[in-house]
Order: C-alpha cells, then sequence, then structure tokens
C-alpha cells in the first residue's frame, strides 16, 4: 500500500497476492497521523477478482487535498465473512506546483556599436 503525490492529487496503489475470500476495499485519510479518519470512497471498491487464487493491482486518486499539508492514509480490506483488516499508514505531503514564468524578452542590438572619440 503506496502513496505518491502524482500532479496536484495523490495516488494510492495496492495488490493483493490471492482474492479467495476479499470483498472490496474502503479507503481512510486524516490529516493528523493519529486522525480523526474518514472515508474517502463513497462505496466499496469492489474485488477485481473474488474467488480467485490469483492477485490483482487497484489504484485509487485522491484529488481532494491541498499544498503544504500531509495526508495520512489507510486502507481497510473487507472479506466476505464481515472480517475487516487494516493495511497502512502511508503518507503523503502535497508540495505546491511551481509555475515557470516566461522569460523577459532581452533587446537585441540592431546592429555594430559605433563609438565616437
Amino acid at each position: 500500500f503506496t502513496a505518491a503525490q502524482a500532479g496536484s492529487a495523490v495516488v494510492l496503489e495496492w495488490a493483493t497476492a490471492t482474492e479467495l475470500d476479499n470483498l472490496g476495499f474502503n479507503v481512510y485519510r486524516a490529516e493528523m497521523a493519529a486522525g480523526p479518519r474518514t472515508q474517502l470512497n463513497g462505496h466499496l471498491i469492489p474485488s477485481q477478482a473474488p474467488g480467485s487464487p490469483m492477485g490483482a493491482s487497484y489504484q485509487f486518486v485522491d484529488e481532494s487535498v491541498r499544498p503544504g499539508v500531509t495526508y495520512y492514509y489507510w486502507l481497510e480490506a473487507l472479506d466476505v465473512h464481515g472480517a475487516a483488516t487494516v493495511h497502512g499508514r502511508v503518507s503523503a505531503k502535497i508540495t505546491p506546483l511551481r509555475r515557470l514564468l516566461p522569460a523577459r524578452p532581452r533587446p537585441v542590438p540592431l546592429g555594430p556599436i559605433v563609438r565616437s572619440r
């Protein structure tokens, strides 16, 4: 379970080894390591391969972040029996994107410089 800044958002990525009893996931975020936590997904993120002995890869993009703030994330995995396992805490600090200003045009001499004596 990882968190990384991608432009002005945070991308969360995780993978499962198997999906035998996996029902799905919830993603939580806090602005302090000790919480309080807020669930970011409105609905359960469903398992991509329910019942499969193979795993799957997942990605969740958090676009509701502000520059200069460190965010903490947890991943809750729910199984078909109702048990929940929490993974994390991972964090990402949103650094402001730098904007490059256009260079100022420099005056160009119109010809050879002639100096009088």
